[in-house]
This record gives structure tokens, sequence and C-alpha cells, in this order.
């Protein structure tokens, strides 16, 4: 439903490379946003009923959960009455920002200039003093309107960096950069493994691999992966028994009725 509700919402329709490039997300964004909006709901509800004693009945709206994500693009059209288009990894707000081709093959560094400073320090790393002095290139609407020229002299610096050299220097400079990352480089990322974010899991069945922990810190409390998840039909008894209250006697005629099994080899179906 995911992708439905991409179309439905209007996500979809500012996703894309440039007017009439509609692209949409490509992982349904839709779904874990709306889960995370559901098990806030869920702690909201919790925490009254502590002080209340009475429950709460919840409607978590897969629509509606998207809407905030791009809630600029709504105030834009009721504004003005335009229709906002796909503008790539540009901004609205920003220029110039983007993402600039870096030596070796598919590597990308992104870079957001945020006002004049950011700008006079961009130029500064490029080692093109004369784009900071171009009184046409002064306010962001310049920069906005020249930000094709912009562009192409930031790809020819960039083009000729390795991107961890790129986004240190600019990084350096103060302009918010950063490599575009592959998934094996978010695994060895220097500052993720320095924050403890990734947790070693140990599975009887599957083995040992390396998870994505917390992205918070409780200071009393910090989070962790308790354990690795179920083998199959792991907790069959525990839930017919414990959260059911059945008896031995109806768990067994289940299994005898091969209304539920133990072995996954059985779940499978027959093999074709």
């Amino acid at each position: 439903y995911g992708s439905n509700i991409e179309a439905m919402s209007g996500l979809a329709s500012v996703l894309g490379y440039g007017p009439g490039e509609y692209f949409g997300t490509g992982s349904y964004y839709a779904d874990p946003v709306t889960g995370n909006h559901g098990a806030i709901a869920m702690l909201a509800a919790l925490h009254a009923r502590r002080a209340s004693g009475k429950g709460r009945w919840i409607d978590v709206s897969l629509f509606e959960a998207v809407l905030p994500y791009f809630s600029q693009e709504l105030l834009t059209y009721a504004v003005s009455g335009e229709a906002p288009e796909p503008i790539g990894n540009a901004s609205p707000v920003h220029a110039p920002q983007g993402l600039y081709p870096c030596a070796g093959e598919d590597n990308w560094l992104a870079l957001t200039v945020r006002d004049e400073r950011d700008f006079a320090a961009l130029a500064g790393v490029l080692g093109c003093p004369e784009l900071a002095a171009d009184p046409k290139l002064a306010t962001v609407e310049g920069r906005r309107a020249n930000a094709a020229d912009i562009d192409d002299s930031i790809a020819s610096w960039s083009r000729e960096q390795t991107v961890t050299a790129a986004a240190a220097a600019l990084q350096e400079a103060g302009v918010p950069a950063a490599p575009v990352m592959p998934n094996w480089m978010v695994v060895s990322d220097n500052h993720l493994n320095d924050r403890g974010y990734f947790e070693t899991v140990r599975h009887p069945v599957a083995g040992t691999h390396v998870f994505p922990g917390f992205p918070w810190r409780f200071e009393q409390t910090p989070g962790a992966i308790a354990r690795p998840a179920p083998l199959f039909a792991q907790h069959n008894r525990e839930v017919f028994s414990g959260l059911l209250g059945m008896s031995d006697a109806e768990i067994e005629a289940l299994y005898t009725a091969n209304a539920t099994n133990d072995d996954p080899q059985y779940a499978a179906g027959p093999s074709l």
C-alpha cells in the first residue's frame, strides 16, 4: 500500500530530476513512516492510561502520516496556487545544493550552501575567488538563477578529488558536505562506529551478523538489541498457553489437525 499512498498523497509528484520526471521513493516510504507514527501513538496512549486508567482507540492513517514530510510543497501551493515540480537534489531555499561527481566510479559528494559565508568558503576551497566576488552570485536568488554555471565549477573541482578528501576539505571550511555512501561504507563509517551504533547479534541458525542499533543514547538506560529473531514456531506454546489460555490437550489438538506445526519445512509446503 505504500506505493499507492505515494501517488495519492502527492509525494510522487515532487520526486524526480525535473518537471515531468516522477520517480517516487522506490522504497514504499509511507509504510515505515506510518509505523513510527503508530508506535508513538501507542506510547502516548499507554502514558494516558497510566494517568487516567482508561484505554484509547487509535486510528493511524498511511495517507495522513506522509503529508507532513512534504508540507513545504503543500504550503507553497496553498499560498501561491502553483503546483511545485520536482527539482532533483536542489533546494528551494539554498543554492548551490546537490550531488557532484568525484574521482573513481560512481562516487558522489553532497553539499549545501546555506548563506553567503558558506558560498565564500566554497569558492575558497574550489580555488575560484571570483565566484564569491561576482555580484550576480551575492544572494541565494542570484545563485539559483546561475545554478548551472556554479554546478559546473563545483563538478570540475570535485571530479579531481576523492569523495572523502572533498568532503573533508569542505567540512573544514565550514561548508556542510558529506560522501554519498553505499551500504558497505555506512557499516565502516567511523562516526557511527565511534558512537557504538552497530551491534553484533548471534543467531543459532543464521549465524553472527552486524545490525543497526538505536539512533538515540540514554545516559542511564542505553538501548541494546536484547535477543536475536526467534526460531520458527519458537513461541508457539508460550502464545497458546500463556496468552490464549489453551490447555495442553487443546494445543495438541491443533498439532494433530495440522492447524499449526513446529517444523519450518512443513510451513514451506511441498517442493515443486
